[in-house]
C-alpha cells in the first residue's frame, strides 16, 4: 500500500492511499513525539495501523492544529473509500 501525507496551503490535512482502507476510520492519532500517525478504526475487532509516512518539520504546525483529517483512496483515478475524521495530537511516551 502507497500512502502519501499532504497538507493544502489551506491547511487542511490529507491522507491518500492506493488501497482501501481496512475498515471505516474514527480518527487519526499524531504522536508529536515519534512524529507517527495512527488509524484508529470503528471496527474495534481492527487493530490500529501506524503508518509509515514521514513527518517533516514543516509539517508540524498543520498537524498541530487541524482538526479533522480528510482520508481517501484512489485507484485508476477515481476515489474508491473516503473518510472525514478527527485528527487528535498525543504523546505515547
Amino acid at each position: 500500500m502507497s500512502m502519501d501525507l499532504i497538507i493544502a496551503e489551506t491547511g487542511h490535512v490529507m491522507i491518500a492511499s492506493n488501497k482501501p482502507f481496512a475498515a471505516p476510520v474514527a480518527r487519526v492519532d499524531f504522536d508529536v513525539q515519534a512524529r507517527q500517525l495512527m488509524l484508529v478504526y470503528e471496527d474495534e475487532t481492527h487493530e490500529p495501523d501506524v503508518l509509515g509516512l514521514p513527518v517533516h518539520d514543516r509539517l508540524l504546525p498543520a498537524l498541530m492544529s487541524a482538526p479533522r483529517v480528510l482520508l481517501v483512496a484512489v485507484h485508476n483515478n477515481e476515489v474508491t473509500d473516503g473518510f472525514d475524521a478527527p485528527l487528535t495530537c498525543v504523546d505515547f511516551n
